[in-house]
């Protein structure tokens, strides 16, 4: 299918570099900066350009990969196309497209522009506002990855919830251990092995309170009470400590 490329970034980049891969046709980018179109484009052999008037109304599918505040309005700025609209956000809901034929394609994923990305081994989830979207969304999709889930707009926004805790909540725990092992002049490698662990358990399939570890899961005052002391001077921290042993032991019922 022929597909237009509004945006450039790291979602654009890597959708762009996979669905051409995939043999579909990149046709155009668009990007408000041209030199941004014109470097994606020359990667898959498509036209840049900087002006949204100036895309072909007649592509089989436009994607919009920019940032969620920009999506609705871009959409907008688009009008009439006769095929289908797609953004790429967790968080945005499909109906800010104006298009009679629109949708979300998403991934549950962190894309950077200039990484080597393998999308076969990433989930993607697309919903679709009619049968039309649907099909070429789906079709999409399963041209780069066998990994294809339906999803409505709550359930999106859940994932993308849900994505954000495990990803971001959880890098910024491992940052904050890295910063704690160096302040203290202790290799990060350390803690390798159990970051190694923890993850390779997330994708066991068992429930992941039933593999809970640590002091809250044994209700171990003790050690809690003297590992907040070792926080001592450093409030927020001490903050997430309790909030997070509370939230522990409520769903581990203090049993290790």
């Amino acid at each position: 299918m022929n597909i237009i490329f509004i945006g450039s970034g790291n979602v654009a980049t890597q959708l762009a570099l996979a669905l051409t891969a995939a043999g579909h046709s990149a046709t155009h980018v668009w990007s408000r900066q041209l030199a941004h179109a014109q470097r994606l484009a020359a990667n898959v052999g498509a036209m840049a350009t900087d002006k949204l008037e100036a895309l072909p109304r007649n592509a089989d599918l436009y994607i919009i990969a920019v940032c969620d505040d920009a999506i609705e309005t871009i959409a907008h700025q688009l009008g009439n196309i006769q095929g289908v609209v797609a953004h790429t956000s967790g968080s945005v809901a499909m109906d800010v497209l104006p298009q009679p034929h629109r949708g979300v394609l998403w991934a549950p994923q962190t894309f950077q522009r200039e990484a080597s990305m393998n999308l076969s081994d990433i989930p993607f989830c697309y919903e679709a506002g009619d049968d039309i979207s649907a099909t070429t969304l789906k079709t999409a999709a399963q041209s780069i990855t066998a990994k294809v889930f339906l999803l409505d707009s709550r359930q999106r926004c859940f994932a993308h919830l849900a994505s954000v805790m495990a990803n971001n909540f959880g890098n910024a725990l491992n940052a904050l251990s890295q910063e704690m092992m160096a302040q203290h002049q202790i290799p990060f490698e350390l803690l390798f092995p159990i970051i190694e662990t923890t993850a390779q358990n997330a994708q066991s399939g068992e429930l992941l309170w039933n593999l809970q570890t640590g002091p809250a899961t044994r209700n171990d005052e003790a050690t809690m009470q003297h590992q907040l002391q070792l926080l001592q001077g450093q409030p927020e921290l001490q903050l997430l400590y309790r909030t997070l042993s509370e939230i522990i032991k409520k769903h581990t019922h203090g049993t290790d």
